[in-house]
């Protein structure tokens, strides 16, 4: 990835040097850029966002807590055994730490300062123009509770002190800290003109404090994938969309192909030379057979597929260091993990038949399955990503929620699928094992209050299926019902989400009675599934579903007598279901709190750190919130996923 001064940015995908935005391997990976950031974002949780020459933060799911190691550390809530090296060792020296994730480098290069690091001695100045970022009244102020400002400030005073009180390394600092703040969804104020700070954008773009280029480009398909938390820097102006590193009427645009932005005018080889195709206008690809002269072969060079003499020797290198005006970010991505989120599946599952729009038989339930009110012993799983359990149910339309229908109806991906091409779809029932363990510790978990104890599970997993007619495109899914003989409770599971927008994902009561839609239901937004979730478990939805008549009702959300929640997305009143209904009052979050959704409506939960940031000079926040600074020249692993946990 690379981003010269004024913004433009440009990835290189198998050699070739491409626009932004891209979508990969089936929208399961997309890169794109909004304001003066660079994004990677995959269809597991997994994203990188690079802010050119000074900043880059790399996001994980929660699921692979344990599992990172490299400078960002091991991800496993202790800070203090970050320092591992590959080889399981613990050391104490930032410099021993950084050198043994260095990786095989063709240029010259040192592993930091050692005992020869650069001091500043008078900081008065430094720290004085750096206190914006801990005034306790600044525009920083609210962030606090989410990004604790001390490391960024005294960072910001080591590298201001160093560079002589250098107006671009304040302004450097300053953003860096404001961009940790945006990405945790934590408001702040205008700081740029009281910091001296101000940003000059190019023609026909404008500077916003909170702003996103999502909806806002030429290639409005791969919108799809964007990620929505807001950025400050430059955006194209009212009626104008961004192609490429320009903002131009709609018009104006370029043209879509095999996932790649192309502007008009843009010519560009097949992947065997055997078309030349040129964008003439928006979406006005034209292409025409042609292959290279005999004395040419096809290949590239400095990222540009084309003819060339087949005797030309050819010499490229590479240079790319940080910090730099124009600066370079190679990157490997992984395809997910196993979802954590999944309970087991797989042998010893019956699976559905392969068959458009088709259903299980009948399955009688070994424990009866009570839901709201209404008690069943037997349930159909139907193919379209819903379960019944007065009959097998064909519809492949769904519908919103609530329907007030006739039918009582579990829904953890209503769409049209189709598993005759790919995918499978299976269920198993337990009465004994792991399985009932991990039940009643998840449910235990998500509902603290009930002592429970599961006596039975039933797993539904729609894996990798194709939705109809996209063969070849690949979901999966799974929705996992829990009793212990009184209470009931659903989860809902998301691994892989391919785009789509018509799905309705929740739960349904004859009349609709008792109703949940999970947002981004009938959106592109439901491919967020893999990492929304109401109990603070990226990819899991959990719902108490065994209340009838009892209790309480909030947004047609049943609440049981004596449990509590949070009405509001500011969680500042804070409701308790009594006898005498709901009963509300004033109840923020505290400062060591954020308001997240959670089973109900919302809750204050307590702030998780799951972003590794590398700044500065260079200086690294791992996962875990260490903070250590380590000046090596070299290339290094920031992180990558171990084979097994990593022991302190």
């Amino acid at each position: 990835m690379s981003q010269d001064m004024n913004g433009h940015s440009t990835v290189e995908i198998d050699g070739e040097t491409r626009n932004l935005p891209n979508l990969l391997d089936s929208g399961r990976v997309s890169v794109y850029s909004s304001a003066q950031k660079i994004f990677v974002s995959t269809d597991f949780g997994f994203s990188v966002n690079y802010g050119g020459s000074w900043t880059v933060n790399i996001i994980v799911p929660a699921n692979y807590s344990g599992v990172t190691c490299g400078l960002c550390g091991n991800f496993n809530g202790q800070r203090n055994d970050d320092f591992m090296t590959p080889s399981g060792a613990l050391v104490h020296s930032a410099d021993q730490f950084g050198a043994s994730w260095k990786v095989e480098d063709e240029l010259p290069c040192n592993d930091g300062c050692g005992n020869n690091c650069p001091l500043c001695q008078d900081q008065t100045s430094a720290r004085s123009l750096c206190d914006i970022i801990r005034s306790s009244e600044g525009p920083f102020s609210f962030c606090h509770v989410y990004v604790d400002p001390q490391a960024y400030f005294d960072d910001c005073v080591f590298d201001v002190c160093l560079s002589g009180n250098r107006n671009d390394v304040l302004c450097r600092s300053i953003q860096t800290y404001a961009s940790a703040c945006q990405s945790n969804n934590a408001v702040i104020y205008p700081w740029r003109e009281s910091a001296s700070c101000v940003t000059t954008c190019p023609e026909n773009s404008h500077y916003e404090l909170c702003g996103t280029d999502c909806g806002h480009t030429c290639a409005s398909s791969i919108d799809v994938s964007c990620e929505h938390t807001c950025s400050e820097g430059c955006f194209c102006d009212v009626g104008l969309v961004r192609s490429g590193g320009l903002c131009v009427p709609v018009d104006q645009c370029g043209c879509l192909y095999d996932g790649f932005y192309l502007n008009v005018g843009e010519q560009f080889w097949n992947i065997e030379c055997s078309q030349r195709c040129e964008c003439f206008a928006p979406n006005d690809l034209r292409c025409s057979a042609t292959s290279c002269q005999p004395t040419m072969v096809c290949m590239i060079r400095d990222g540009r597929r084309d003819c060339y003499e087949e005797s030309t020797t050819y010499i490229t290198t590479t240079r790319s260091r940080l910090p730099s005006e124009q600066s370079t970010l190679h990157m490997t991505t992984t395809r997910p993990i196993h979802p954590a989120v999944f309970y087991p599946f797989g042998p010893g599952d019956t699976e559905n038949g392969r068959s458009d729009d088709g259903s299980s038989s009948v399955i009688y339930l070994l424990q009866q399955f009570i839901f709201f009110g209404q008690s069943y012993s037997q349930i159909y799983v139907n193919n379209n990503g819903h379960l019944t359990f007065d009959g097998p149910f064909h519809s492949w339309t769904p519908y919103q929620f609530p329907g007030y229908g006739g039918r009582d109806l579990i829904s953890p991906f209503w769409t049209d699928i189709d598993n005759r091409g790919n995918g499978v779809i299976s269920y198993r029932q337990y009465t004994s094992g792991s399985v009932l363990t991990e039940a009643t510790q998840d449910i235990n978990q998500y509902f603290p209050d009930l002592s429970f104890s599961a006596t039975w599970v039933f797993v539904a997993t729609w894996d990798r299926v194709a939705y109809f007619p996209l063969s070849g495109t690949e979901t999966s899914f799974q929705v996992v019902l829990i009793s212990d003989g009184h209470y009931t409770f659903i989860l809902m599971n998301y691994g892989t989400i391919a785009p789509i927008q018509y799905v309705q994902a929740g739960y349904d009561t004859i009349n609709s009675r008792y109703h949940f839609s999970i947002p981004g239901s009938f959106s592109s937004y439901i491919t967020n599934l893999t990492y929304s979730s109401n109990v603070n478990v990226p990819g899991r939805w959990a719902f108490r579903t065994d209340h009838g008549s009892r209790g309480c009702q909030f947004n047609g959300i049943p609440v049981q007598l004596g449990d509590s929640f949070w009405s509001g997305a500011t969680c500042q009143e804070r409701c308790t279901c009594t006898s005498s209904g709901l009963q509300c009052s004033h109840e923020p979050c505290s400062y060591s709190q954020a308001c997240r959704p959670a089973a109900f409506q919302y809750s204050c939960q307590n702030i998780q750190r799951q972003t590794c940031t590398i700044s500065g000079d260079p200086h690294y926040y791992t996962f875990d919130n260490q903070v250590f600074h380590f000046q090596g020249t070299c290339t290094y692993v920031l992180s990558e996923v171990s084979l097994s946990p990593m022991q302190g």
